[in-house]
């Protein structure tokens, strides 16, 4: 009798607790908490259409896997490669499903799904209800309703297209795959007025707290150019600074910059840290990568934390780990295949 009434209490348990019976590790498998915390979208491997979204909750310092398919009852998509939040909606950016999945922040229940997309890349807003999506494959910027959830019009750049970032009414694009540029649109006109020339394949970019605009360059996947990280002056449109990497063995990717603009980040097998006002790059990582496969980094905007992802070997699920102020990890959780773009969930103040 005794065993009977547990059973039927720890049953009564899972289930106002949002969790299913019979798992390995039930936090995979709860519902959405609230609260503060951090999204994760996991590529996946490319066509296997195996790719997902996790949340990292800073209240239980739990990670949620599988939160999107669980809620919805189907599958994100095939590469998850990019994922932002908007008056409490997030949009997923689906590569090579192209499609971008809208869901409600704080429940994951879809809101809506943006389709005929070309590769998508990245999303950023440029208004409350328009927004600006990149692509792989087109040379046309989509302009998007995000209260309709359609595309609107296209802006023709001549490029592919790959970060946007916002500053005074203009959006920086950059040019990644074969490009070298990063081209000017105006968000009220949806014009293209001007263009700079930077090192080879810009892939992330972020403005400091002078508000000029770092432009983190690979050199290309083959190696046939030395990477750069290139300063522009956005009033005058010129690079105003350069940093060159001293091998073409370097693949550096995902600068990001701290709340107040005077340091970034960025990963070199390693994870490695820039303050603004420095003369050259750093010759000491900030968070050696010891063996693991450093993929994307997130800067905590509200605290001194660093999120970095490591996607292992590619094809098993990888981590996310916590550093604090000093580099040194202070905690780690299981996400899911290729852990790579996030963003942050903070309640309204």
């Amino acid at each position: 009798m005794k065993k009977e009434i547990f059973a039927g209490l720890s049953a009564l348990a899972l289930i106002l607790s949002g969790c299913k019976p019979g798992m390995d590790d039930p936090s995979d498998f709860c519902l959405l908490p609230q609260g503060d915390g951090i999204f994760i979208a996991n590529e996946g491997n490319f066509m296997w259409g195996n790719g997902s979204v996790s949340f990292y909750s800073f209240d239980s310092l739990k990670i949620y896997n599988e939160i999107f398919s669980r809620t919805n009852g189907r599958p994100a998509g095939d590469v998850p490669n990019f994922i932002a939040i908007h008056d409490d909606r997030a949009f997923i950016v689906v590569n090579n499903s192209n499609k971008i999945e809208v869901v409600d922040c704080r429940t994951f229940k879809t809101a809506g799904v943006i389709t005929g997309l070309v590769s998508p890349r990245q999303i950023c807003f440029i208004n409350d209800s328009e927004a600006y999506v990149s692509s792989l494959y087109s040379t046309k910027i989509s302009v998007v309703d995000i209260t309709g959830y359609k595309i609107t019009r296209h802006i023709e750049t001549g490029r592919t297209t790959e970060a946007i970032v916002m500053k005074g009414g203009m959006a920086y694009v950059s040019c990644w795959v074969g490009g070298n540029e990063v081209i000017v649109i105006n968000t009220y006109t949806h014009e293209v007025t001007g263009s700079v020339e930077v090192g080879m394949e810009p892939e992330s970019m972020a403005f400091d707290k002078s508000g000029m605009l770092w432009v983190l360059c690979t050199g290309g996947y083959s190696g046939g150019f030395l990477p750069e990280i290139n300063v522009i002056d956005p009033d005058l449109l010129t690079v105003s600074k350069t940093f060159t990497f001293d091998s073409g063995n370097s693949y550096p990717s995902s600068l990001v910059i701290n709340r107040s603009g005077d340091t970034l980040y960025y990963i070199d097998r390693s994870v490695w840290r820039l303050p603004v006002n420095s003369s050259g790059l750093p010759s000491e990582p900030f968070i050696r990568a010891s063996g693991r496969t450093f993929y994307r980094i997130a800067k905590d905007p509200a605290g001194g934390r660093l999120f970095v992802t490591n996607a292992l070997d590619y094809q098993q699920k990888g981590y996310l780990l916590v550093a604090d102020s000093r580099g040194d990890i202070i905690d780690s959780a299981r996400a899911g295949i290729i852990p790579g773009n996030m963003c942050f969930r903070y309640k309204k103040k």
